[in-house]
C-alpha cells in the first residue's frame, strides 16, 4: 500500500470561512473593509471557495437572478465582482481596487484573479488527483484479495469508486466535469450495479467497468476513466466470484463525516453472529469480538469515527439476540425501537433467510436485548447483559499499547485498542494484565 496522499485543499474550517466572509461583507468603512480584506489574504485558501455559493451571495448583493452554483474557477472571478461592490458601495476608487487585489493574490497588478489561482493551484491538482487514482486503485485491490465473500466484494469495490467520484466533485477545477458525469449517470455517483441472477458475475463486472470507463473518459472525467480500466484489468474478477459464500453482514452506506460534514461512503457489520467475524477462535461457542469493528475513516479529512446504524448479533449457544439501536442521545429507549423497528425487521428478515428451519425456529423463540448505542452493543455481546456485572478478566498488553481481552467466565476474546485499554485499566475492578514475554538478551527482561 502507498503512503496516504496528502489533499493540496486541507480540511475546510466552515466557522473560520464564514467569519472571513461576514467581515467583508458587514464592513461600514474603508478601515473595516481594509481589515477584512487583509485577513483573506492572510487565510486565502481556494479552499474557501467550496463554502459558499458565490453566485447567490452576489445575487444577494446585486438584485440579479442567480445562475447557481458555478464551477470554483469560474466563481474566483464572482468573488471579486462581491469585493468591488462592496469596496463602490464605500467609495473606494479602481486605483485602490487594484491595489488591494495585487495585495490579496499576491500577483503583479496585470494578473486576473482566474489566471493566478489556475496557475498556482491547477498543475498541483492535476498531480494530486492522478496520484489519488493510483492509490485508490490499489486500495480496492488490496481490500477486495482480502475478502472472502463474494457478495461483500461489489459492495466494497463501490465504495471506493462513489468515495473517489465525490472527491472529485469536492475539489476546484474537477468539480464541473464531475458533475457532468454525475448528471449523466441519472444523478448516481460512479457505481458497478449488482449482477443478474443469470449471468457471470466476473465477466458482468469487466464489462460494466469499461462501460462506465468510456462514460467517464466522454464527460472529461480521465482520472476516473483510468481507475475503473485499472480496476477492470488488474483484479482477476472470475476468481473473485469464485470465492466461498460465508455467512456475511455487512453493509454498504453513506453519511456525513462528524467534523467537515462530508458525505461519504463506507462498510459496516449490520447482522453479526458467531460464524463470521465475531466467531471464537480459541474454543467452541465462544465470541470474539475484533477491535475497530464499524469504525470508519473520512477520505477528505481523516477523521475516525464509530458507525451509528442499526444492528443485531445472534448468540445461538446463549439462545439471545442484541440489537444496537442508536439512540444519539436524543431518543427513549421506546422511542428507538419504534423508530428502528422496520429496520430491526428487515434485518431479522435476511439473517432468517441463511438459517434452516431448526436454526430459524431457535433464532424466532431467542431472549432479545436493547441497547442504545455501539459501544453498549458491544458491552452487551461481551457480557450477556446490560447491567453492571464485577468479575475478573485477563488481558495481553501488547507494546503499542493495545491488547486483548480472555474473559473465562463469559466464554469472550476482545481486541482493544489503546484508548480502550487504557480506560478499562483506569476503571475497571482487579484485572490481571499479562504483559508480552522480552528475549532473554533484553535488559528488562
Amino acid at each position: 500500500m502507498t503512503e496516504a496522499l496528502a489533499s493540496p485543499y486541507p480540511p475546510r474550517k466552515r466557522l473560520d470561512n464564514i467569519k472571513l466572509i461576514d467581515a467583508l461583507k458587514s464592513a461600514s468603512n474603508v478601515a473595516e473593509f481594509q481589515r477584512a480584506l487583509d485577513a483573506i489574504a492572510e487565510n486565502f485558501h481556494p479552499s474557501i471557495l467550496s463554502e459558499f455559493d458565490w453566485a447567490e451571495e452576489i445575487a444577494k448583493v446585486t438584485g440579479t437572478p442567480s445562475p447557481g452554483p458555478l464551477n470554483d474557477y469560474i466563481t474566483l472571478a464572482t468573488i471579486w465582482l462581491n469585493i468591488e461592490v462592496r469596496a463602490n458601495q464605500l467609495g473606494l476608487d479602481q486605483e485602490s481596487l487594484d491595489s488591494m487585489e495585487a495585495a490579496l493574490l499576491n500577483t503583479s497588478g496585470g494578473e486576473s484573479i482566474i489566471a493566478a489561482i489556475r496557475e498556482l493551484h491547477m498543475p498541483a491538482i492535476d498531480q494530486y488527483v492522478s496520484a489519488k487514482a493510483t492509490e485508490v486503485g490499489l486500495e480496492i485491490e488490496a481490500k477486495i484479495s482480502e475478502i472472502r465473500n463474494a457478495g461483500r466484494v461489489l459492495k466494497t469495490l463501490n465504495v471506493h469508486l462513489e468515495n473517489f467520484h465525490r472527491m472529485l466533485l469536492d475539489l476546484p477545477l474537477t468539480r464541473l466535469d464531475a458533475m457532468v458525469l454525475y448528471r449523466g449517470l441519472n444523478n448516481n455517483l460512479v457505481k458497478v450495479p449488482e449482477p443478474d441472477r443469470d449471468c457471470d458475475a466476473g465477466d458482468w463486472t469487466i464489462q460494466w467497468l469499461n462501460i462506465l470507463a468510456d462514460y467517464a473518459s466522454y464527460a472529461g472525467m480521465a482520472p476516473i476513466s483510468a481507475l475503473l480500466t485499472d480496476c477492470a484489468s488488474r483484479i482477476a474478477w472470475h476468481e473473485v466470484f469464485l470465492r466461498e459464500e460465508l455467512a456475511d453482514g455487512w453493509e454498504a452506506g453513506a453519511g456525513p463525516c462528524g467534523r467537515c460534514a462530508m458525505y461519504f461512503s463506507s462498510m459496516a457489520l449490520q447482522t453479526i453472529d458467531t460464524k463470521g467475524e465475531f466467531g471464537g477462535k480459541l474454543y467452541p461457542d465462544s465470541i470474539h469480538i475484533p477491535a475497530r469493528v464499524n469504525y470508519t475513516t473520512c477520505p477528505f479529512c481523516g477523521y475516525e469515527s464509530p458507525i451509528e446504524l442499526p444492528a443485531m448479533f445472534y448468540a445461538p449457544h446463549r439462545h439471545q439476540v442484541v440489537y444496537c439501536l442508536p439512540a444519539m442521545g436524543a431518543m427513549s429507549k421506546d422511542q428507538s425501537i419504534e423508530f428502528f423497528s422496520s429496520a430491526i425487521e428487515d434485518i431479522r428478515t435476511r439473517y432468517a433467510e441463511r438459517l434452516t428451519s431448526e436454526e430459524r425456529a431457535a433464532f424466532d423463540s431467542a431472549s432479545e436485548l436493547v441497547t442504545l448505542s455501539w459501544s453498549q452493543f458491544l458491552n452487551a455481546i461481551h457480557m450477556g447483559d446490560t447491567a453492571s456485572e464485577h468479575h475478573a478478566v485477563n488481558i495481553l498488553h501488547r507494546e503499542d499499547g493495545s491488547g486483548i481481552l480472555f474473559d473465562a467466565m463469559k466464554n469472550v476474546t476482545r481486541e482493544l485498542t489503546p484508548g480502550e485499554l487504557a480506560e478499562m485499566l483506569d476503571n475497571a475492578d482487579p484485572i490481571l494484565v499479562l504483559r508480552p514475554v522480552r528475549d532473554e538478551g533484553d535488559p528488562e527482561a
